[in-house]
């Protein structure tokens, strides 16, 4: 199956910085041609035969391009469609005939190049303007130093006007990468420096060698077009060095084994993602995987079977990662995976926690059912700036981090530059004792982060979020201490304590006459059978609390979806009358079958896809559908993850119900719920959602 060009993606009409520059180069090509190809436009018809034989040529020439391979083996580059002959040829005819005539073989031959694959009008019509524009400069600089509207209408073409020809292509040259550049980064994200100097070196010395040649066509023009085709030979070993070379950076960029980016395209890569948080004020997050058990694999299955374990560990990596992030192999059994533009941290603790899921299933090599290998793996987590200002230095805690989590049998753990790396079995221990004799002592709260109506601004809900604040190491993250008390039996400790006291305080604030209902996460571990909705019925009569203000998330839809009993507990808690809300929608695997076999009343897009909502197309096509699916069921649909007003529109013009984000509350002891609920517990902003 062809995956589509995400180029060919049409932006939505709220990018209107990228409608804007889309229009104003319009506007541009159109101002060169008025002013600067009218004339020569209108003596179209009077050119020769050799000019048409010229333009096929250059048809030909961009319907055979050479893709020029991104230098991080994922992200498109600059330069549109790759390396391409027609180059040649329109320069030639921009040389001979004037700018009216290049201007008019170039768009004719972008123009059957892209409406036979459907590519966006927006795309083609782009295309044609930014050569327009391109061209328009070179011919300024051509006509300018040459004196000449048409500098080869001499008796030939002159060495003095060979300045005048280098210039040319030059002004051609840096005006096409700039206005590509910046289309790129209206339309992908990033930088326009870094768009600009992508493969840099490779397209000027690739597309160096096509301008070259244009004098060449020239000279053959003026003598007899019957040298024409001697050229051709020329361009077809152009083109064919380009590939071999495309080739050749592959093998010297990716692992041969598993396809996956190496050691060396990695560090480049991550420089560039370094350079790129640097100007966005953002974060890049390493993420280092060593294997469990793989050694064991290679004795006593062989080599043979240890590659192609290798092979479906790194798919299964490819598929648990966001669609920008680059994975790699280090070597052996060691992976990388670099997540470049992250907002906050906790999008590195989902994708290791993602990963770590993928490596617990067990691998089947060959496809043999009967041969299950267990693995597993042992992840280390680092982050620019907060661990490192350059490249090796994260690399390396990021790598210091991986053996501590494999030390302490860890799936995961972040470096910490104290060395109290992750949570080790002593901190698990006092986590048990904690439960057990009194967590408020030990520093456990519940906190609570408003969930916002968006048509009105009004809060309609809140998030029961556990925080821990540990008397000898500080605040320890969630992402830490939970895994392990779900890998162990004090999950169900946690939650029911989570449980009652979040039912608690919905009593404390039914008394001082606040109404909300309140959403509590519970693992699939708490619904291995009907016990938790008998519970959570005494808890409800024991505080006088209706049931419907109450909701629990759930996690993992395509886990609960094939297990009767876990299908059960939920019908239960259904019947009870808590609400049910699918968790982190969109970056599982749940099919819609699995959806409508749930009795969930809300789904809530998870925040990697709402983080950037605005920024990338991708992730503002997963939220439409999410949006669009939820209704279709008749679900209520939350937005997690809202940090700025521009998300807030988004999400509003798209018709999502609710959301809750830093830009809204950040998560807050119970006492500061009530005052912002007794101020209105309404966020003027969102009264303009209608207008």
């Amino acid at each position: 199956m062809t995956t589509a060009d995400p180029r060919d993606l049409t932006p939505s009409w709220r990018e209107w910085r990228f409608w804007l520059f889309v229009t104003l180069v319009a506007i541009g090509a159109l101002a060169v041609i008025r002013f600067g190809a009218a004339e020569d436009i209108s003596e179209l018809g009077q050119l020769p035969v050799t000019f048409w034989v010229i333009a096929a040529m250059v048809v030909i020439g961009e319907l055979w391009p050479v893709a020029v391979m991104a230098t991080d083996g994922r992200r498109p580059t600059a330069q549109g469609n790759g390396l391409v002959a027609s180059t040649t040829f329109v320069f030639a005819v921009l040389i001979f005939w004037g700018l009216g005539a290049a201007i008019v073989i170039q768009a004719i031959g972008v123009m059957l190049t892209d409406l036979p694959k459907r590519r966006a009008i927006y795309r083609t019509i782009f295309n044609i303007s930014q050569y327009a524009i391109s061209w328009g400069a070179a011919h300024v600089v051509l006509t300018t130093m040459a004196q000449n509207r048409h500098p080869s209408h001499t008796l030939a073409l002159q060495p003095r006007l060979l300045p005048a020809i280098v210039l040319a292509a030059v002004a051609y040259f840096l005006i096409n990468n700039l206005v590509v550049s910046v289309m790129a980064k209206l339309h992908t994200g990033g930088t326009v420096r870094s768009h600009y100097f992508y493969a840099f070196g490779y397209h000027l010395f690739s597309e160096g060698a096509l301008l070259a040649l244009a004098p060449i066509v020239v000279l053959a023009l003026q003598q007899s077009s019957w040298y024409l085709p001697l050229l051709l030979v020329a361009l077809i070993a152009v083109q064919q060095n380009a590939r071999v070379s495309n080739r050749h950076q592959r093998l010297a960029l990716h692992d041969e084994l598993t396809g996956l980016a190496n050691r060396k395209l990695l560090h480049d890569s991550a420089v560039q993602a370094l350079a790129d948080a640097r100007e966005t004020n953002r974060s890049v997050g390493v993420l280092f995987l060593d294997l469990d058990h793989f050694k064991s694999v290679n004795d006593t299955l062989g080599h043979h079977v240890g590659d192609q374990l290798l092979q479906d560990v790194a798919a299964r990596l490819t598929r648990s990662v966001r669609s920008d992030d680059i994975v790699s192999r280090l070597g052996g059994d060691e992976f990388a995976v670099l997540l470049p533009g992250l907002v906050d941290q906790w999008t590195a603790a989902e994708v290791a926690e993602r990963v770590s899921d993928a490596l617990a299933a067990p691998f089947s090599p060959h496809g043999e059912a009967a041969v299950r290998i267990d693995l597993g793996g042992s992840i280390g987590i680092a982050f620019f700036p907060a661990h490192g200002e350059d490249v090796d230095t994260v690399f390396q805690r990021a790598d210091a981090a991986m053996y501590t989590a494999k030390s302490r049998g860890l799936d995961s753990v972040v470096y910490s530059d104290d060395g109290t790396e992750g949570i080790g079995g002593a901190i698990l221990t006092e986590l048990r004792e904690a439960l057990q004799n009194g967590p408020e002592a030990a520093g456990l709260a519940v906190h609570f982060q408003p969930q916002v109506e968006l048509g009105s601004g009004q809060v309609v809900g809140v998030e029961a979020l556990v925080r821990w604040k540990h008397q000898r190491l500080g605040w320890i993250a969630p992402t830490e201490f939970i895994p392990m008390a779900e890998r162990g039996v004090l999950i169900g400790e946690l939650t029911r304590w989570m449980l009652d006291n979040s039912l608690a305080q919905l009593r404390d604030w039914e008394n001082a006459g606040l109404k909300l209902q309140v959403a509590v996460n519970i693992s699939i571990r708490d619904l291995q059978s009907v016990e938790l909705a008998d519970f959570l019925a005494r808890r409800l009569v024991h505080y006088q609390l209706p049931a419907d203000r109450l909701k629990v998330e759930i996690d993992d839809a395509s886990t609960i979806s094939g297990r009767e009993n876990v299908q059960a507990a939920l019908r239960a808690l259904e019947d009870l009358g808590v609400g049910i809300s699918l968790d982190h929608f969109g970056i599982g695997y749940c099919s819609l079958t699995r959806l409508r076999r749930l009795p969930v009343s809300e789904v809530k897009i998870d925040s990697s896809f709402v983080s950037r909502l605005i920024t990338d197309d991708d992730d503002a096509a997963v939220v439409r559908s999410i949006v669009d699916l939820a209704n279709a069921l008749e679900l209520d649909v939350v937005a997690e993850g809202v940090e700025d007003e521009p998300t807030w529109r988004a999400l509003a013009a798209l018709g999502c119900n609710d959301a809750q984000g830093n830009y809204f509350a950040e998560p807050m002891p119970p006492e500061d719920v009530v005052l912002l609920l007794r101020d209105g517990g309404r966020f003027p902003l969102l009264h303009a959602v209608g207008t």
